[in-house]
């Protein structure tokens, strides 16, 4: 079952993620600045590849090593992910994400470092995609009025219910404007079974050179929330490698 949740907790992440390739956003108030600062960072563009954007091994904890995922791989958990995303109904309808424009191909153009500390059973996650609207539309579909909201779907072929609630954290981010750093709390379901513990990810938004980072951290083994203290450790490094990119 932990195996189960921490899938659904995962493809909940995704979802935020997939929704960056959305056009509308709902009324949160809050978005109009968020929206200003995230163009002032794209005003510039990347001069390198966006995998000059992701974390590398000397910039995570002792004790996680790298994950290698194949391309072929990669590209069916693309097509997954946007499957599920797209089937996916958010209550209240308010916060679901449009997700009509989003497409395989927009999520293969994003860059991806996975890095896993087995022996703790926790997972770090660099993310770097070519658009800066998603700060704008995480903020949109998590906070505010969507702070709490359902999510029901299918992963891997099983139904599945999750409820989500998510807060702004006081994260640094150095050199960075308008990023966006939240905790993710999701408490799933699998169809006919009990509801799971919540699971919490840690999540920040990077905006910077025409590209939003994403580095994401979470137990995948159990509902421990990561170390805050660790996490912000993680996300200076990412600031860094995003203002050089």
């Amino acid at each position: 079952m932990r195996s189960s949740s921490s899938l659904v907790a995962v493809a909940v992440v995704a979802l935020g993620l997939v929704a960056g390739c959305s056009s509308g956003s709902s009324g949160d108030d809050s978005a109009s600045t968020a929206t200003a600062q995230s163009g002032a960072a794209a005003s510039q563009q990347a001069d390198g590849p966006l995998s000059d954007f992701l974390l590398t091994a000397s910039d995570v904890p002792v004790g996680y090593t790298q994950m290698s995922v194949p391309p072929a791989q990669a590209a069916a958990a693309a097509q997954s992910i946007l499957s599920s995303s797209k089937d996916s109904k958010v209550t209240p309808t308010s916060c679901q994400p449009d997700l009509s424009g989003a497409s395989a191909d927009s999520l293969a153009k994003s860059a991806t470092a996975i890095f896993s500390n087995q022996s703790a059973g926790d997972l770090i996650v660099s993310v770097a995609v070519p658009d800066t609207k998603y700060v704008d539309n995480y903020r949109t579909f998590n906070l505010g009025s969507c702070a709490k909201h359902q999510v029901a779907g299918e992963i891997n072929g099983q139904a599945f219910t999750g409820s989500i609630t998510a807060k702004q954290l006081d994260v640094p981010t150095p050199g960075i404007s308008g990023a966006l750093v939240i905790q993710q709390d999701v408490a799933s379901k699998l169809a006919g079974g009990p509801e799971s513990p919540a699971q919490s990810s840690l999540i920040a938004l990077l905006p910077v050179k025409g590209t939003t980072v994403l580095v994401s951290q979470k137990s995948i083994l159990g509902t421990k929330v990561p170390s805050q203290t660790e996490f912000a450790t993680v996300v200076a490094a990412a600031a860094k490698r995003a203002a050089n990119g």
